[in-house]
C-alpha cells in the first residue's frame, strides 16, 4: 500500500506528457486512486489500485468449479432477467 501511495505522485503516462499539474483523488473506503495529469496539450487520467486475485481460470480446479456451477441448476432464476416482448 505504501508503494501505491508513493506511485500516485510519480506515475508517468507513456504519452510523453509535459506535466503542468497533477491531481490525485482517493476513493472513499478503498485503496484506489484517480490520477489526473494536465499536460500542455491534453489531460490524462488513470485509476491505480491494489487488487487481490480470487479466481484464476488457468487453474484446472477453478475451471471445473465454474463448469459445475453452470450445469448444476439449469432453469433456476438467479434474479431479474431481461425479457424480449412477443413479436421481436
Amino acid at each position: 500500500m505504501e508503494e501505491l501511495r508513493a506511485l500516485v505522485h510519480t506515475y508517468l503516462p507513456s504519452k510523453n506528457i509535459i506535466e503542468q499539474w497533477r491531481h490525485v483523488y482517493r476513493f472513499a473506503g478503498q485503496e484506489t486512486y484517480l490520477v489526473v495529469v494536465k499536460g500542455v496539450m491534453s489531460k490524462w487520467e488513470c485509476t491505480l489500485s491494489v487488487v487481490e486475485l480470487v479466481a484464476d481460470s488457468a487453474d484446472p480446479a477453478v475451471a471445473e468449479s465454474a463448469l459445475r456451477e453452470e450445469d448444476a441448476l439449469p432453469g433456476v432464476d438467479d434474479g431479474p432477467q431481461d425479457r424480449v416482448p412477443p413479436g421481436y
